[in-house]
């Protein structure tokens, strides 16, 4: 890695307080992007306790999130005041799908064995201790979340790097009417498109966990667009197969998020896609007969 920042790590506090507190006062595309986590992450804090608390741990764990952000932004400053660290410029172009993804194992390398201790922020630490302290088996689920919220925030500390050293970022291959082949796609905080076929009539798409959550088997559905004209102009069949471990929420966020990405992709009506979603109980590696030899 190389970088021409070699600031103390006073000055790295210092300059992520004062670019989070510049984005949340005058950045509407920062909030916007930033609310859309809180939400999404809500809903996993939902899934795991009790409904006539909700309204009860919505402040708190606003407050969380926003300290683990800073915490994951902070993270970085701090690597890059190291005189030691250098930040490859090739590296810092690609595309934003692909950084998002490489990011939790680059972060993960720097603290090394410290994983909680480093990348869970008090704020975050005490609002997960309060639900465990009521709830069982939540401490895995909390603490997922949290990890997520502060590479989220050493995302966004490496893009903003990458803007202020003027690197350009790759635009990452050509455009299809789904997304862009040569980047990654994230539909929701954790689930991102990959291109698997893509042709001028069908495309097949393999949705695909964030490295976040270090699944084994990271394919989480599979999307297939096929183009049909019924005689009266084109429309599209969209069959969507989804893992049985989503929650309700997710499948729908993942459903809304995919058709009004490929509508308005595409400037297409409603009226002219078909959709059809099931759910896929378990995903399988099957190894071809005399593969390997």
């Amino acid at each position: 890695m190389t970088t021409n920042t070699a600031s103390t790590k006073k000055e790295a506090l210092l300059f992520t307080e004062n670019k989070l507190r510049q984005s949340f006062t005058n950045d509407e595309h920062f909030n916007k992007q930033f609310n859309v986590m809180y939400q999404y992450y809500l809903e996993k804090v939902k899934a795991i306790t009790d409904p006539e608390k909700h309204r009860e741990y919505e402040d708190p764990f606003f407050e969380a999130v926003k300290s683990q952000y800073f915490n994951g932004y902070f993270i970085v400053r701090e690597l890059l005041s190291d005189e030691q660290t250098t930040l490859d410029p090739i590296w810092l172009s690609n595309p934003e799908g692909i950084l998002t993804e490489e990011i939790p194992l680059l972060i993960r390398e720097a603290v090394l064995q410290n994983e909680e201790e480093a990348l869970i922020s008090e704020t975050m630490y005490q609002f997960i201790m309060s639900l465990i302290s009521e709830y069982e088996d939540v401490h895995y689920p909390l603490n997922q979340i949290a990890f997520d919220i502060a590479f989220l925030g050493s995302k966004r500390a490496f893009i903003d790097e990458r803007d202020s050293i003027g690197v350009e970022a790759q635009k990452g291959g050509l455009e299809s009417r789904m997304a862009r082949i040569g980047d990654f796609t994230f539909i929701t905080p954790q689930i991102f498109l990959g291109p698997k076929h893509v042709t001028a009539e069908t495309e097949m798409w393999d949705l695909y966990w964030w490295s976040s959550l270090r699944k084994i088997d990271n394919k989480a559905g599979d999307v297939t667009l096929i183009q049909v004209n019924n005689g009266e102009g084109d429309n599209y069949i969209f069959n969507v197969n989804l893992a049985s471990t989503f929650t309700p929420y997710e499948i729908q966020l993942i459903y809304n998020n995919l058709v009004s990405r490929f509508l308005e992709k595409n400037q297409l009506e409603r009226s002219q896609l078909q959709v059809n979603v099931a759910i896929v109980k378990e995903y399988l590696a099957v190894i071809e007969e005399g593969a390997g030899e």
